[in-house]
């Protein structure tokens, strides 16, 4: 009974607390590209090897690969002394981003670990196409901005986001000729690419406002402006000057309501406008009777007295009224006095 008491005693004097080593080192190396563009997809490579090489075999097991502290799937088998990780979707915003590598041993080696910094650099936008839609553009006297729908961006055939992937630009898009877009990468594009897009001048049109002058029948169809017709379509503050063309009755004789036509009105050469396609509308004018108080009569041929009045042939009488000679029977008749002498009354005055 002693001697077992005894044995107890001494085999809780013989404990002791022993440090289990993790067996033999090694060293694990994760290899990466420093830097990697946008859409690019990274490649982690973990290479794991003995610290000494007096150590026999060769260690296997697993890595754990890990972005910023969190597993990026499942450990993955060494093979060869190597185990290989492929990471997608890494975009500017994060950068740089942590790697990890954790060697976890199932031959007895020791565990270590291996790190990489990988920063993500944002693709540019030279090798993009751009296309502006949602015309034609005319000049409308302010910038004009195509919609944001209207503006596609393609890169390496993927259409990219307007306001997350780029925002847009515009120059020289005020006055008709060409302007610029330029899409300038946003988020994980860089650079810039431009494309042009064509504004029109627009084409004006005559207000119906345009009058002419009343004037005394002179046999022409002349005629002559009361008031300029106006322009419609000329946005506030821009400067048309117009070009005066001619104005003419379609009829010479006298009336009222006699319909006027225009030739040769327009605009002067404008960078934002075009000149209406039509000439102006006046409004119907009128032509009156002229007065032949200022006429000259001329009376050719002789005659003799015959005892009653004497009537000279309408060949023989000349009447002129402004440098125009009448017509007989259409602008003028006559009468002649028992005294020889001749007087001349007008009969009608409209279009010979």
């Amino acid at each position: 009974m002693n001697g077992a008491k005894n044995y107890s005693a001494l085999a809780e004097a013989a404990q002791v607390n022993v440090a289990i080593s993790d067996g033999p080192g090694t060293t694990t190396t994760l290899a990466a590209p420093s830097s990697i563009a946008y859409g690019e997809t990274l490649t982690l490579i973990a290479t794991v090897s003995k610290t000494s090489q007096d150590d026999p075999g060769a260690p296997a097991g697993t890595v754990q690969f890990k972005q910023g502290g969190e597993n990026l799937g499942e450990p993955v088998a060494l093979v060869g002394g190597t185990a290989t990780k492929t990471v997608n979707g890494l975009e500017l915003i994060g950068s740089p981003y942590t790697f990890t590598a954790e060697y976890a041993s199932t031959n007895g080696f020791s565990k270590s670990t291996g790190t990489k910094l990988v920063a993500v650099t944002a693709v540019s936008l030279s090798g993009a196409s751009v296309s502006v839609g949602g015309g034609p553009y005319t000049y409308t006297g302010s910038a004009i901005t195509p919609d944001s729908g209207d503006v596609t961006v393609t890169l390496n055939g993927n259409e990219l986001v307007y306001g997350s992937d780029y925002i847009v630009e515009l120059t020289n898009n005020v006055n008709a000729g060409t302007a610029t877009l330029t899409a300038n990468g946003a988020g994980n594009y860089g650079g810039s690419v431009s494309a042009s897009f064509t504004i029109r001048k627009k084409t004006l049109t005559w207000n119906d406002d345009g009058t002419v002058q009343s004037k005394p029948f002179d046999g022409t169809t002349d005629a002559t402006v009361a008031s300029v017709p106006t322009l419609n379509g000329v946005f506030g503050g821009d400067t048309v000057t117009i070009v005066t063309g001619t104005v003419a009755f379609e009829s010479a004789g006298v009336g009222t309501g006699i319909a006027v036509t225009a030739d040769g009105w327009g605009i002067e050469e404008h960078q934002n406008y075009y000149a209406p396609a039509a000439q102006p509308v006046f409004a119907n004018g009128a032509i009156t009777a002229a007065s032949i108080s200022g006429a000259v009569v001329a009376i050719g041929g002789t005659y003799e007295y015959t005892g009653s009045a004497v009537t000279p042939v309408p060949e023989d009488v000349t009447v002129t009224l402004g440098g125009r000679t009448l017509a007989y029977g259409t602008d003028y008749t006559f009468t002649a006095s028992s005294k020889a002498s001749l007087w001349v009354m007008v009969f009608a005055v409209r279009a010979g």
